[in-house]
This record gives C-alpha cells, structure tokens and sequence, in this order.
C-alpha cells in the first residue's frame, strides 16, 4: 500500500461501509426488542409492534402496530422545527396507547437513526482509482467499480462490492475477464487505492484513522 496517509484501497473503504451498515441493522434490533419489551410490561401479550428501517429520503420514522382486537396500523413519525415528535397519520385508540408509552423513546430512536443520515445519503460518482484505469461509485448499499480507458467506459465490464453481505459481483460479456476476476474480487479490492478526499464526507476521518482508531482495527487487512 503507498505510504500516504491519505490514500486507503478500495477494500478499507468497502469494509467501513460494511461496518456502519452492520451497527444500523444491530440498532434496529436493539430498539425492536427495547420497545416491544416497553410495551409488553404495559399491555402484556395484547400489542405486537415492528420498527421498521428510517426512510431517510422523507426523514420519517415508521412503526407499525396491531392488537388483539384491531387491525395492523402504520405509525409514521416526523419531527417538528422544535424538536418535538409529530404523527403524520391519523389517531387512534391504539397509537394513543403507543405514543402514551413510547414517545420520548421514539423521539430517542428517530434522533439516534438520523446520526446516519450523511451514510444512508450521500454519495460519489465516478472517481478516479489512483493506480489503475478503474473509477469508482459509492452507494449506501454497494461500491461500483467500472472500467474507463482511453476512448471512455467500458460497458461490458462492472464490479461491484456490496456492503450488506461483504458480497461481490461481476458484470461482463468477456469470459476471459469474468474467468479472471472470478474469486479475486477481494485481492483486486486490495490492490486498488483511492484518495480519502473523494470518499464519501462520512467516511474521512474514518479512513483517516483507519490504523489507530480502536473501532477501525478490525477492518485493516493484513
């Protein structure tokens, strides 16, 4: 790897990615069990309730609810210009329950899901790979990686890393390429280095302590 402390590989930036997009699913989990157990010492055995994933394009939080005597319902929370928690649909008898049990608990979840906002959000197009022909596209969900030479983008050639399952997939009608690339997608992401100032905003002061941040040490590889 060059010796720069502002060049990391592809691979440093795809498993931060990895990393952030596991800790958001751990947060769901956590608070899926916190509320649901919340609202059981309250309403034992009667009211089931999901969180759902925060819809970060509306910035609106989503729970949905159902009792033994009603219908699913779909509870879909905002929050005003004075920080106060604001529900966009109507009310009923068992959001009334919910909100009367939960709300500064929700305000905390919505609070908590928009410290992700800039991960779920922002991306980059088309940046250069330092040492090779190769630009680079960040996602929320996936890094894609196509090929451009001297007369522009290659169309049959893409690789792309997805961040959920530390998954790769190529895209070509080239065999020979698809025959070489086949299972070194990760030895490929490890020798192709990228500048941090064209990374996601998110992500530079992360990659930027990659070596000594504690959090980052399981994400060097050796």
């Amino acid at each position: 790897m060059p010796d720069d402390e502002n060049i990391v590989s592809l691979y440093d930036l795809g498993k931060l990615m990895n990393y952030k997009y596991t800790e958001y699913n751990n947060l769901i989990k956590k608070y899926q069990d916190y509320i649901q157990n919340k609202i059981n010492q309250i309403y034992p055995n009667d009211i089931r309730i999901k969180l759902h994933n925060f819809n970060y394009k509306k910035q609106v939080l989503i729970i949905s609810c159902r009792s033994k005597n009603s219908e699913e319902e779909t509870m879909i929370f905002t929050k005003s210009k004075d920080e106060e928690l604001v529900l966009n649909c109507k009310k009923t008898e068992l959001s009334n329950k919910i909100i009367s049990v939960l709300e500064a608990d929700i305000l905390d979840i919505y609070d908590k899901f928009m410290e992700y906002n800039e991960f779920m959000t922002e991306y980059v197009y088309y940046k250069k790979i330092i040492n090779s022909n190769f630009e680079f596209t960040v996602y929320d969900t996936c890094i894609f990686m196509t090929y451009k030479n001297n007369i522009g983008l290659l169309d049959n050639f893409d690789l792309t890393y997805y961040n959920k399952d530390n998954s790769y997939e190529i895209d070509t009608t080239y065999k020979n390429i698809y025959d070489l690339v086949n299972d070194n997608e990760e030895k490929i992401f490890k020798n192709l280095y990228i500048n941090i100032k064209d990374c996601p905003e998110w992500s530079r002061k992360f990659l930027h302590n990659i070596e000594n941040n504690s959090k980052c040490k399981n994400l060097r590889y050796i």
